[in-house]
Order: C-alpha cells, then structure tokens, then sequence
C-alpha cells in the first residue's frame, strides 16, 4: 500500500509539473475570462466579437478540457 501511496504522488507531481509547463493556470484563467464574457446578456450583440470569442473557446476547451478532467 505505500508503494501505491508513493506512486500516486510522485504521479500528481508529474501531473503538476507538466500542468505548469502547458501554462495551465493562465489557460484556466482565460478559459474564466471568456466564459465570463460569453454569459454576458449582450454577447450577441456584435456577432463579430461574439463569433471570436466562441471560437478561442471552444480552441481553449479542446487544449484544457482533457487537463482539468485529469486534474479532478
């Protein structure tokens, strides 16, 4: 039972460390950023920016959806 306590840690710390070298925390903060700004009530209203703001996130999704899921 050590062995797989000890495993499973130095696991999450590779996890961690590739996590970081992705720049995770920046890509969760944009992902915030424009989730935020896709809840807007007025996000329609310029279809340009909101066609924009779409698909940067859907691209952010496919990169940091697998990481978070992972990261659970």
């Amino acid at each position: 039972m050590d062995l797989l306590v000890k495993n499973t840690k130095l696991l999450r710390e590779e996890f961690n460390t590739a996590f970081a070298t992705i720049g995770g925390e920046k890509l969760e903060a944009e992902h915030a950023e424009l989730m935020s700004k896709s809840q807007s009530p007025d996000f329609w209203n310029n279809s340009d920016t909101a066609q924009d703001v779409s698909k940067k996130l859907a691209k952010l999704d496919a990169r940091l959806v697998p990481w978070l899921e992972i990261k659970k």
